[in-house]
C-alpha cells in the first residue's frame, strides 16, 4: 500500500479548514501519483474549468470518480492499493 494523497484539516490554517478544498486537493495529488489519473483529470478540467467551485458531490464525481475509473481500466494498481488519508474532519 502506498500513500497516494492526503488532506489534514486544521483550525489554524484557513485553507485547511475549508471543506471545499478537500476534493480538489486530493485530485491534484492523485494527478501527480498517476499519469492516467492526471491526463483524465486534465481533459475533464478543460471542459469544466469551474469544478473547484462546485458542490462536493459534483467535485467527487468529476474530480475523483471519473479519473479513477480511467485508472482502474489500466489495471496498473493490481499489486497494491493506493491509500488516501483525510484527517481531522471534525476540526
Amino acid at each position: 500500500e502506498l500513500l497516494a494523497a492526503s488532506f489534514f484539516c486544521s483550525r489554524q490554517i484557513a485553507e485547511c479548514r475549508e471543506y471545499h478544498h478537500i476534493i480538489p486537493t486530493i485530485a491534484y495529488q492523485l494527478a501527480h501519483y498517476s499519469c492516467t489519473f492526471g491526463e483524465t483529470l486534465e481533459r475533464i478540467l478543460e471542459q469544466k474549468p469551474d469544478l473547484a467551485s462546485k458542490e462536493p458531490a459534483t467535485q467527487m464525481k468529476e474530480l475523483l470518480i471519473k479519473p479513477w475509473d480511467a485508472v482502474i481500466k489500466t489495471k496498473k494498481f493490481e499489486d497494491y492499493s493506493p491509500v488516501i488519508v483525510i484527517d481531522a474532519l471534525d476540526e
